[in-house]
């Protein structure tokens, strides 16, 4: 009598379990489903922008990105105080077929044997790539 009621347990569990398994089964189908066509809207979207279709003027140009460059600098002029170097420091290179650019911090200043100061800095300047 106690092994039948530890079957008729389980069995009530097994039967509990299936019917949830299949409720969840049906309900990601049809997620998946909506979100497949989902997907190749955006892919049939994307297709047609890259197509140059929306992009008139030749001055927009959709595709580009930044490159990064950390540099460490001195600055190329001198100053007569202390207090006349500046805390930023714009600062630019051609490397690699592009021009660098930004504006990097200044992390130590020194004096010159001669009494001016020059300042040193640090930082990422970048690029933009077409």
């Amino acid at each position: 009598m106690e092994n039948m009621l530890k079957l008729r347990g389980l069995a009530a569990m097994m039967l509990v379990g299936l019917m949830f398994f299949a409720s969840t089964s049906s309900t990601n189908a049809a997620e998946f489903v909506q979100s497949e066509k989902f997907q190749t809207n955006i892919i049939e979207e994307v297709n047609l922008s890259l197509a140059g279709d929306e992009y008139l003027d030749d001055s927009i140009t959709p595709f580009g990105f930044y490159l990064h460059k950390d540099v460490d600098v001195p600055s190329a002029q001198t100053y007569a105080t202390y207090n006349d170097v500046p805390i930023t420091y714009y600062y630019e290179s051609y490397s690699g077929g592009y021009w660098y650019k930004g504006r990097i911090n200044l992390y130590k200043s020194e004096q010159l044997t001669n009494g001016t100061w020059r300042g040193y800095y640090r930082g990422t300047v970048s690029a933009w790539v077409e």
